[in-house]
């Protein structure tokens, strides 16, 4: 295990959480690799029909992805072990 000492690391739920209520569509498997901007799904706001793009700010592998569709706002919708130099 790696300690990630980083301002609010260590938090899941801090990690793309859900911008408001809505279903969620993931679009990449587990262990895929990201960098900033990729698309990782799209949440669908239920009162709307708008979707709101969900991208990747970081750079490294996908290791959480929102399993359930239904989400509240501040949901983790995935999680990135982010890329560090040795």
């Amino acid at each position: 295990m790696v300690e990630d000492d980083q301002a609010q690391s260590g938090h899941l739920q801090r990690n793309y959480p859900a911008p408001h209520a809505g279903y969620y569509r993931p679009l990449i498997e587990l262990q895929a690799s990201v960098v900033p901007g990729y698309s990782l799904g799209y949440l669908l706001d239920l009162e709307t029909r708008q979707e709101t793009a969900i991208r990747s700010s970081q750079q490294g592998m996908l290791i959480t992805r929102r399993a359930l569709p239904v989400v509240q706002k501040g949901d983790c919708l995935a999680v990135i072990l982010e890329e560090t130099e040795r």
